[in-house]
């Protein structure tokens, strides 16, 4: 039998005194890693401006909201803001924001693959990837591993 984290039992634990019967968010794993997602072509790294919008803004180690949890799932994966709830998904045909974090919402699952100089960010619901738009913006683009604007270093 695995054994269950402190966070998986006080969730656990929330959902039982809620009395809901479904469980929506990612539970912890234990393999997830937090990094930096830093554009190729902005120079920039995706961050949280509100707690929903996200937007590329100069790179920051020390800011919370520049800081992901990449949570696997057996074939996918969620991306989260450390130490929230929030995760980056899609919305609205090409836009992306944040919204409370349900393993199971498959437009919040990703898949990171290898790229010319960097990795995609790969949205398989959509089979789109995550890119610059210009200045700050970011949204989902058919997906072209030799353009730098799709290309992110995770650190």
């Amino acid at each position: 039998m695995r054994k269950l984290s402190r966070w998986t039992l006080a969730a656990l634990g929330a959902l039982c005194l809620s009395g809901s019967g479904a469980l929506p968010l990612a539970a912890a794993d234990p393999a997830a890693r937090e990094t930096a997602l830093h554009n190729v072509a902005d120079d920039g790294c995706l961050y949280s401006s509100d707690g929903y919008g996200v937007a590329l803004t100069q790179c920051d180690s020390s800011s919370p909201s520049q800081n992901w949890s990449r949570e696997y799932l057996s074939d996918a994966e969620l991306l989260r803001v450390n130490g929230t709830n929030n995760c980056l998904g899609q919305v609205n045909g090409p836009d992306v924001r944040l919204s409370p974090c349900d393993s199971h919402d498959r437009t919040q699952q990703w898949r990171v693959e290898p790229a010319d100089s960097g990795n995609l960010i790969r949205h398989p619901a959509t089979d789109s990837c995550l890119g610059n738009l210009g200045q700050e913006r970011v949204q989902l683009f058919r997906c072209d591993p030799s353009n730098p604007a799709q290309q992110w270093t995770l650190n």
